[in-house]
């Protein structure tokens, strides 16, 4: 059971059947799973993605950190493995791409912005969830 679980968890992040997945996004998706409060995790998950060390994601990195989340959190469904997995994926980037143009807008961001995890985190607050 524990195998076929850890490898439908791989899969889902193996977007190109090449048997290899993003270590940043699959460690952000896996840290769901994990012990501890939402700010904890998203801090976790956050020190993945930041910008050398900066505690700041840009705009593409910000929508990579969220389909994570939105990536798992689709694969622990029981059901997740009869949908077309093409189509979950585009619908897992837009809905990514959707909230961080939500957040950039509710921020007063420009597309080349930088965002940190507090206003991450007051965004999310205000509007995210």
């Amino acid at each position: 059971y524990l195998s076929y679980t850890f490898g439908t968890l791989f899969y889902a992040f193996d977007r190109d059947k090449a048997g290899r997945v993003p270590l940043d996004e699959f460690l952000c998706g896996l840290s769901l799973l994990t012990e501890g409060t939402r700010e904890t995790k998203v801090a976790c998950a956050w020190d993945l993605f930041s910008i050398n060390r900066s505690g700041q994601l840009d705009g593409i990195t910000l929508v990579r950190f969220l389909r994570a989340f939105l990536t798992m959190m689709f694969a622990i469904r029981k059901d997740a493995t009869k949908f077309d997995a093409e189509r979950i994926y585009g619908t897992i980037d837009a809905t990514a791409v959707k909230l961080v143009r939500s957040a950039y807008e509710f921020l007063g961001k420009y597309d080349c912005d930088s965002v940190s995890r507090e206003e991450f985190e007051h965004w999310f607050q205000a509007r995210g969830r």
